[in-house]
């Protein structure tokens, strides 16, 4: 198939802004996912952790507990990262509250956790193949985090 170089495709005007016609139905149809974990007690947890993924509707898309001696915050949250990126659509934006995991599933590495490169690697081969958006934002925007806390009670 022939690549087509340079072409200019129809300009739209949103506000001040112009968009060609893909990106403009892309942000149409891109959905916003919020992705936040916790563990049970203290970090780490004797007992294991869970993580809730929802759109920016406030439904909830994902919600599971992991039972498991030792799981940490961070195993968690990157965990439900990576789930957030099997649920998500194309070019639909993932929201995270946690650094760590931001920056582990972009570089593809876990310094301090050798045993999470997969999950970071998986999550990154998600975003890739979907033409998703991995953003980190404070815990106060963070839906599923307040869905935790007020909801869940954890």
């Amino acid at each position: 198939m022939p690549i087509i170089q340079n072409y200019a495709l129809p300009l739209i005007m949103v506000g001040h802004y112009a968009l060609n016609v893909i990106e403009l139905l892309l942000k149409i149809f891109m959905t916003k996912i919020y992705s936040d974990g916790y563990t049970i007690g203290q970090n780490p947890s004797p007992i294991g952790g869970g993580y809730v993924v929802m759109n920016e509707a406030k439904e909830v898309l994902t919600e599971k507990e992991i039972q498991k001696v030792g799981m940490t915050n961070n195993e968690i949250e990157l965990l439900g990262v990576l789930c957030a990126t099997e649920v998500a659509g194309i070019s639909d934006e993932i929201i995270t509250d946690s650094m760590n995991t931001y920056w582990w599933v972009m570089k593809r590495k876990c310094k301090a956790r050798k045993d999470l490169k997969p999950i970071a690697e998986k999550a990154y081969k998600n975003i890739c193949e979907k033409n998703l958006k991995l953003i980190q934002e404070g815990r106060e925007t963070n839906l599923a985090g307040n869905y935790i806390e007020f909801v869940l009670q954890k």
